[in-house]
């Protein structure tokens, strides 16, 4: 993982991403990593991986020399707090294991992440099309900034069932005179969804994991419009956690296991 100012960099590790080896490799060295351990599987040839999880993350704590280990904890309301205030430290949740199972790739009865979902007002800035001009795919979504220009952040899937309803609304606001682009080029070369501007008029309610730099770090979910909403009130105070002094930063988290 990578780290800036106390906070988990998502952005700066895709940026790694690469089909190109030479271009990993100079990456690699360009924007370094660190490497954090959450279990242990095997080792010197041992199964670990047999033994309940307890038992395995004794023996990491054992052999973590040289390398981080992820902080944990069986208290419920330490674990809580993590979960409220994990935000500051860019993270978006914890990852919940039960005692007493060996390790169970794939298994959900062993792990489950858990995360909060939030809800924010963005304006309606766009649309991508699934098949022009009959069916659309996603909506586009923006937030006002200080200086009154809107940034695109992120898309909420448009589903079948709702999808007449929502064009309704939507398709009356087609700016087809505005040539602006949403998308950011795609460096593994394939294409994207053809898109179009909306005037911007309209207000939509989406539930949303986690804010990474400045976009919805996944997609988000439409919950209802919101026509008793200005859409100038859709500013980056939807999104912004209040901080505090004793946040949580990265570091301070993985040193509560050195």
């Amino acid at each position: 993982m990578i780290a800036r100012d106390g906070m988990l960099d998502f952005d700066s590790m895709q940026m790694r991403l690469h089909p190109a080896e030479s271009r990993v490799r100079r990456l690699s060295a360009e924007i370094p990593a660190i490497f954090i351990a959450f279990d242990l599987l095997l080792w010197d040839g041992k199964p670990v991986h047999e033994r309940p999880l307890e038992k395995r993350r004794a023996e990491l704590l054992k052999r973590g020399k040289g390398f981080w280990i992820s902080p944990a904890t069986s208290d419920l309301k330490a674990a809580t707090a993590w979960l409220d205030r994990f935000e500051a430290a860019g993270l978006d949740g914890v990852i919940a294991k039960r005692l007493g199972l060996p390790y169970m790739p794939g298994s959900r009865e062993a792990v489950v992440k858990v995360k909060e979902h939030k809800t924010a007002d963005c304006v309606v800035i766009g649309v991508r099309w699934k098949q022009r001009p009959q069916k659309l795919a996603t909506l586009l979504l923006g937030l006002y900034r200080e200086d009154g220009e809107v940034d695109y952040v992120g898309s909420a899937a448009i589903g079948a069932r709702n999808h007449d309803e929502i064009a309704e609304r939507v398709l009356p606001l087609l700016d087809e005179s505005s040539d602006r682009r949403f998308s950011e080029p795609n460096r593994w070369g394939t294409e994207g969804l053809e898109e179009t501007p909306l005037r911007q008029e309209l207000v939509a309610e989406v539930r949303y994991d986690k804010v990474q730099g400045h976009r919805f770090r996944h997609g988000t979910k439409l919950i209802r419009f919101r026509p008793d909403k200005d859409p100038a009130q859709c500013t980056w105070r939807e999104v912004t956690p209040t901080h505090r002094a004793d946040d949580p930063t990265v570091e301070s988290l993985l040193e509560s296991t050195a």
